[in-house]
């Protein structure tokens, strides 16, 4: 399963993943899945297979939501993998965050920290 908020489907271009896919971003973002073989659907949460996307802050609760149906359907082993970004001294945190140290997507300085956890 893939799941990408707001500006988020910008590394699935890079990654060559759209192409007649289904699925929804922040309005900035739409032209470049479009060129890039995309359908961009404006509505808060699109589930097309295995990604699910989703298009702001605003619509985090059905985003999550959906991922969680995602993961109670899934059988298989779980390897999450996140990119978390630390909020640098006297930058203000993303309303909404929802973990201490972590920014929105329109942060302006995020610095990327990997963190990769397998289950199985």
């Amino acid at each position: 399963m893939t799941a990408a908020l707001a500006v988020g489907p910008q590394l699935l271009i890079e990654a060559d993943a759209v192409r007649g896919r289904h699925l929804t971003s922040w309005p900035s973002v739409r032209k470049d899945l479009e060129n890039a073989g995309a359908t961009w659907i404006d509505q808060e949460v699109v589930v097309d297979g295995n990604l699910i996307t989703s298009r702001k802050p605003d619509d985090l609760e059905a985003f999550s939501n959906a991922v969680l149906r995602a993961l109670k359907q899934w059988r298989g082993p779980l390897r999450v993998e996140t990119d978390l970004h630390v909020v640098p001294p006297g930058l203000k945190k993303f309303p909404g965050s929802v973990a201490r140290g972590m920014t929105g997507p329109l942060s302006s300085f995020p610095l990327p920290i990997r963190h990769t956890r397998s289950e199985t």
